[in-house]
């Protein structure tokens, strides 16, 4: 059985490389030597590239719904709650007023979520 962790290292690697170099530089040989191991050892955990972006993307997704529902969680005021962690995460660099701007407008268009 794989070890989930030496999954989550490949992805790192694979993250790594990505930021380092730019999507197109994304390679499996580039991936292996990232990770410090053979190409066999990546293919065993990930059976292709899009088998490895798929991994990326699905952790990513996972970050993203858990920051989400962590701001949602930690939102004191009921009404809106959703709406204000969604601008959060979509706008992290926008300014504190333009965003409860944003999320009074789209609550009350919308509704209370």
């Amino acid at each position: 059985m794989p070890d989930p962790r030496t999954r989550e290292r490949l992805l790192d690697a694979a993250e790594a490389v990505v930021i380092e170099q730019g999507v197109a530089r994304l390679t499996l040989d580039a991936v292996a030597a990232a990770a410090r191991t053979s190409k066999g050892g990546l293919l065993y955990h990930f059976a292709s590239k899009d088998a490895l972006v798929v991994g990326l993307v699905g952790r990513l997704t996972a970050r993203i719904e858990h920051d989400l529902a962590e701001r949602v969680r930690l939102d004191p005021e009921p009404v809106g709650r959703h709406t204000r962690a969604y601008l959060a995460l979509a706008f992290p660099a926008t300014d504190d007023r333009l965003r409860a701007t944003l999320a009074a407008a789209l609550i009350g268009a919308l509704g209370t979520t």
